[in-house]
């Protein structure tokens, strides 16, 4: 981890909130890969209250006014946990968000390699051993220039907040197995899988021949074929999630 995190991360713990423990660990910890709609939400229902909305940003802000100092997780993370308080949070977070405007507009830019050449020293050094000297920028500039566009349209905040708005509660549950966010790594991880599970597929000697393709049937040993029998994508697909629940579950 990053020295700027590990020590922010380090002095919440010891003198933070529980809502700054709470958000700090899903920023932070770097092998949560991916953050369920029910720990978000639990997230935007602490932002009712005022003093408690402000740490949750103060907290934001660290890491989108210096994301140099930041792993790129933490700033996709971030980015995300931003959005969904601006569409579930209190009002008090919009104008919050709306305050970090010009922060999110410099990350609609960001470079990797540029801002590891920023920090320099030591820690150029190490970034570049994890990747810094090939941008991997993407997905928090895609994020940003989204959020961005976002925060410039009043009228559509305005909508979204009351089309997702419960009039049970103010901050609708979640589910735990519905996800908010999930990080690029775990979206490679799991094409890797699906991959293999296809090229699987395809040698299995229970399968119909290459001509049959996919679901075309199982060849029993009486020579007959049961239609149907052979895995169909939306069954891999269906197996894919489960992996990925396991693998959520383990980070």
């Amino acid at each position: 981890m990053f020295a700027s995190s590990l020590a922010l991360r380090l002095k919440i713990e010891n003198d933070g909130t529980e809502a700054e423990r709470r958000l700090s660990t899903m920023l932070f910890d770097e092998d949560m890969h991916a953050l369920s709609t029910f720990e978000m939400n639990r997230i935007a229902s602490l932002s009712y209250e005022n003093e408690t909305c402000e740490q949750l940003f103060d907290l934001i802000i660290e890491v989108v006014s210096q994301p140099e100092e930041h792993p790129l997780l933490a700033i996709q993370k971030t980015l995300a946990v931003t959005k969904h308080l601006l569409i579930y949070g209190s009002e008090k977070c919009v104008n919050s968000c709306w305050g970090i405007t010009d922060y999110v507009l410099k990350l609609s830019s960001f470079n990797t390699v540029l801002a590891s050449q920023r920090k320099g020293g030591i820690g150029n050094w190490w970034h570049s051993v994890k990747g810094g000297s090939v941008d991997r920028g993407f997905t928090v500039r895609e994020t940003a220039t989204a959020l961005h566009k976002l925060l410039g349209d009043a009228v559509e905040i305005r909508r979204m907040r009351q089309d997702q708005s419960d009039p049970n509660s103010l901050v609708p549950v979640g589910e735990k197995n519905k996800a908010g966010f999930v990080s690029d790594e775990l979206r490679h991880y799991m094409l890797k899988r699906r991959m293999e599970e296809q090229n699987l597929m395809r040698t299995k000697s229970n399968l119909a021949k290459a001509h049959g393709g996919y679901g075309s049937g199982f060849n029993a040993k009486n020579g007959q074929t049961v239609v149907g029998a052979a895995h169909g994508l939306e069954e891999m697909l269906a197996r894919a999630a489960k992996e990925e629940k396991k693998f959520t579950e383990k980070g």
